[in-house]
């Protein structure tokens, strides 16, 4: 059995590592257990936070509840990929199922949001009616990018500092060949896949094209090292980009009544974020290749 890496687990935000993962072990031992199907454990999730949703419309302490599914739901989110390994049934659907889960949910949220503000204050004048749907969408679309790029570099860490063959990145035109293999739901989530590809392949041109010049030093010694060492900062910027954070900015504001604050924080604080990230990724990339 080949030796773990030393960066393994290293791609992963220190709140899952300190936190979500503390909290999640000992529910995943339980389904592990049971028997239960890490894809069941997905869907539960999914559907706790779906249903979180409803709670974020509102104004006052009954939003607590839509905080607490949201927190469980974010828990079992975690508990899935352990119940994945201890029963060896990590699969490729099952990869591709967490993610769909996440939009479902964050989709809930966004729609529960849009119904609180909707009477709410514009920083113009008047109230937000309709313009909630424009904000929300705003919001949405960024989100959608800066997950995307984190969920790219987590691979990429895994591919390039930790040797993992399997976490090589798999283009749009890779995944849309497998999704004519699939049928039924999987083909429908393959179809998810092939966007999610898409606009990784669209944001990070800059790093495939670096692609086969570091795939030929891959193989030397000291490469992992020295990408470890080189992406250990610029990886602190793409965990900003990921769940945790957006779920804690979520409740956050949805605590104090102001989910419009809240896309505002997706379209100028974590888009600025993404964009200063960006610039140092592509230094440290440049210090990569002239190592």
């Amino acid at each position: 059995m080949p030796q773990e890496s030393p960066y393994s687990g290293q791609e992963e935000d220190r709140i899952d590592r300190w936190f979500n993962r503390k909290l999640a072990y000992p529910v995943a031992v339980v389904f592990a257990r049971l028997g239960v199907h890490p894809n069941v454990v997905s869907i539960v999730g999914m559907m706790l936070g779906v249903a979180s949703g409803w709670w974020f419309q509102f104004q006052d302490a009954t939003v607590l509840w839509g905080v607490g599914l949201l927190v469980v739901s974010t828990i079992l989110d975690n508990a899935d990929g352990m119940v994945a390994r201890m029963t060896n049934k990590s699969s490729e659907f099952g990869y591709i199922l967490d993610g769909v889960c996440d939009n479902f949910v964050f989709i809930s949220v966004y729609v529960g949001g849009i119904y609180g503000i909707w009477t709410g204050p514009m920083p113009w004048g008047g109230t937000w009616g309709a313009w909630a749907w424009v904000l929300a969408c705003a919001a949405g679309f960024s989100h959608g990018r800066q997950s995307a790029m984190l969920d790219f570099y987590k691979m990429q860490w895994r591919y390039w500092a930790c040797q993992r063959d399997d976490a090589r990145f798999k283009t749009s035109a890779e995944v849309a060949e497998r999704r004519t293999r699939a049928s039924g739901i999987a083909r429908l989530f393959m179809g998810m896949h092939v966007a999610h590809a898409r606009r990784q392949e669209s944001m990070a041109r800059r790093r495939l094209a670096l692609a086969p010049q570091m795939e030929a030093a891959r193989s030397r010694s000291g490469f992992s090292d020295r990408y470890a060492s080189l992406n250990r900062l610029s990886m602190k910027g793409w965990f900003f980009m990921g769940p945790n954070w957006h779920v804690i900015a979520v409740c956050v504001f949805a605590l104090i009544g102001r989910f419009d604050l809240y896309c505002w924080s997706q379209i100028l604080l974590f888009n600025g974020a993404l964009l200063a990230t960006f610039v140092l990724q592509r230094v440290r990339d440049r210090a990569l290749l002239a190592a």
